[in-house]
């Protein structure tokens, strides 16, 4: 009459002894690095194609912003496929949703990297709690991904429906206090 069971979790892979897990990317991984390694490629080429400084200035501006702009689609999408998967379906994080998310990770990390370039060049935001705001985009994520990853209950979506709740609000706040004057 005990517990039965549990079901392993097909998100999670335990390793015999030996095996390194350093090596063993899975494909939807490598589909996020190669999707972010292309455009992290095009946009340095591109950025330093502008003749001057300030048409470079103006060009990491633009891209500034519609990755904002991406990334608050992007929370907003993944938000839904959150609730949809854990709160309709209660399934557990598959391979392809983490990945999606490693990849969102990455851009947001790209995105504060342009931002800094940008600080570095001499711009400054409308309102400097746009810097503080801007870590709380490229750290909050990782937070909740290191949440699910380590619970030992399941499912455990929870987390990505607060991790990308609060990424989308942190992102409108971002939205709202980066360019001057708006």
């Amino acid at each position: 009459m005990g517990r039965p069971p549990r079901e392993p979790n097909p998100a999670r892979r335990t390793l015999p002894p030996g095996e390194n897990l350093f090596f063993d990317v899975r494909p939807t991984v490598k589909y996020g690095i190669v999707v972010f390694g292309l455009f992290v490629l095009a946009s340095t080429v591109i950025v330093l194609l502008q003749p001057t400084r300030s048409e470079r200035y103006l060009l990491l501006r633009d891209m500034h912003a519609y990755l904002s702009w991406a990334g608050l689609t992007a929370a907003g999408l993944m938000l839904l496929l959150a609730i949809y998967i854990g709160l309709l379906r209660h399934r557990d994080v598959t391979t392809w949703f983490r990945g999606m998310t490693y990849t969102i990770i990455a851009f947001m990390l790209a995105q504060g990297v342009i931002g800094g370039i940008m600080y570095l060049m001499g711009g400054r935001p409308g309102e400097d709690v746009h810097l503080i705001y801007g870590y709380g985009v490229v750290l909050s994520l990782p937070f909740f991904v290191f949440v699910e990853v380590t619970a030992r209950r399941r499912p455990a979506m929870g987390s990505y429906i607060w991790g990308f709740t609060l990424l989308a609000a942190i992102i409108v706040r971002c939205i709202s206090t980066g360019p001057p004057g708006g």
